[in-house]
């Protein structure tokens, strides 16, 4: 504590600025970029694709390469996020997309 000493601080405030994407439905979901992951790109579009039911949350490996030149949706989960990316990339992905399936913040890190 300090003699004189004045600290002010506001929570007013009602938006949050994000990036976003627009979905193949025109929807906008807003993103956060990983820290330490490649640029996002702000133009051109991509191909959505997602892991069949039982495997949403990835990092297992598919036959082929079922994702080849797509972005692959893959749900929030026990598995590190790094090798969930590695094992899309694996099947053929371009991009990976994240998502918060559960309650609670989505804590994203490159490593793990």
């Amino acid at each position: 504590m300090g003699d004189k000493v004045m600290s002010v601080g506001s929570v007013d405030n009602t938006h949050v600025h994000s990036s976003a994407f627009k979905g193949p439905d025109g929807h906008l979901t807003a993103y956060t970029d990983v820290d330490g992951s490649p640029k996002v790109p702000t133009k051109g579009k991509i191909e959505l694709a997602a892991y069949p039911e039982g495997k949403k949350t990835g990092g297992v490996d598919l036959d082929g390469t079922p994702f080849n030149g797509k972005a692959v949706l893959i749900s929030r989960g026990d598995i590190p996020f790094y090798q969930k990316a590695i094992a899309a990339q694996n099947d053929g992905a371009s991009a990976v997309i994240i998502y918060n399936n559960e309650e609670g913040t989505l804590g994203a890190s490159p490593h793990g």
